[in-house]
């Protein structure tokens, strides 16, 4: 099974909250979306009318930043690579919503996406 590059390269990147890592990963993935940020630092976009809100978040539980060693199986299963050494999880708890996001977005698909 092919698994898009995409969310592959997201799931990638170990990003604790307020990391240079993260801000790093939302200049890449986000900010060519074009969102705004509110006051408190959230992004966000509207598109269209619609008052469905999908949310997500970017950072990962991880204790440093960086880059990590990631495989896919035959069925398709992202897991951690065996040799990887300095993960402590594979981070995907969200990455996963912020790629369905991502791809929502870029489909133009109508909602409040925070």
């Amino acid at each position: 099974m092919q698994i898009d590059k995409t969310l592959r390269d997201m799931i990638a990147v170990r990003r604790p909250a307020f990391s240079k890592t993260e801000k790093r990963w939302i200049r890449q993935f986000l900010t060519p979306l074009g969102l705004q940020a509110d006051s408190f630092g959230n992004l966000y976009k509207r598109i269209g009318e619609s008052s469905v809100l999908f949310s997500c978040h970017t950072d990962t539980v991880h204790r440093s930043g960086g880059v990590q060693a990631i495989d896919t199986d035959s069925a398709g299963v992202i897991r951690l690579a065996k040799r990887e050494k300095e993960s402590n999880c594979l981070g995907a708890d969200d990455t996963s919503g912020v790629w369905l996001m991502w791809n929502m977005i870029r489909a133009n698909k109508p909602g409040l996406y925070v």
